[in-house]
């Protein structure tokens, strides 16, 4: 989507409510895409599965990673990450900057635990080879078209029929964390 989509607020107010409807968007979407820098300084992605999206102060992430791992490893020295979520069947985008750390808290990883994470780490929540991963939102910025697909074709089209760009109900948001 375009940053010129039309929004219901403009891409650069900042609203201490942005934090939570973006942690609402997110909670719908099971994977992330985190991005870290590895030793060589090259921009890195993976897939890992959102464990817990915590509205607190700070809106954070949680994630399980490997202990001793390549994530593990790169967060230990140097904690800025990009934490990024889509989901085009909902229509969701979102770009979260992070200052992310390790946490070998084990009451909140027995509290976490489930069986998808017992299939990737078969050790159980005890065994140190796995360690929780916690993004803390440092800004971040988001999109989600609230018109369906038929709505959203029918602006598209209407637009190219007349050289514009097309007005969706689009809500586009960027903010720093509080």
């Amino acid at each position: 989507m375009p940053d010129s989509a039309k929004s219901s607020t403009s891409a650069a107010q900042s609203d201490p409510n942005d934090a939570v409807r973006l942690a609402e968007l997110i909670e719908s979407v099971r994977y992330a895409m985190f991005t870290s820098r590895d030793a060589a300084g090259q921009l890195r992605a993976r897939p890992l599965t959102t464990l817990e999206v915590d509205r607190g102060d700070t809106l954070t992430l949680t994630f399980l990673v490997p202990s001793e791992g390549d994530i593990a490893r790169e967060v230990q020295v140097d904690p800025q990450v990009n934490v990024s979520y889509s989901s085009p069947a909902k229509d969701i985008y979102a770009s979260i900057a992070a200052t992310a750390h390790l946490s070998d808290d084990l009451p909140r990883k027995r509290a976490l635990w489930n069986a998808m994470v017992q299939a990737w780490f078969p050790g159980g929540a005890d065994d140190p080879a796995s360690v929780l991963l916690i993004a803390e939102l440092q800004g971040a910025e988001y999109w989600h078209v609230e018109q369906g697909k038929v709505a959203q074709i029918f602006q598209m089209l209407k637009a190219a029929a007349k050289g514009a760009q097309p007005e969706l109900d689009a809500e586009h948001r960027k903010f720093a964390a509080p």
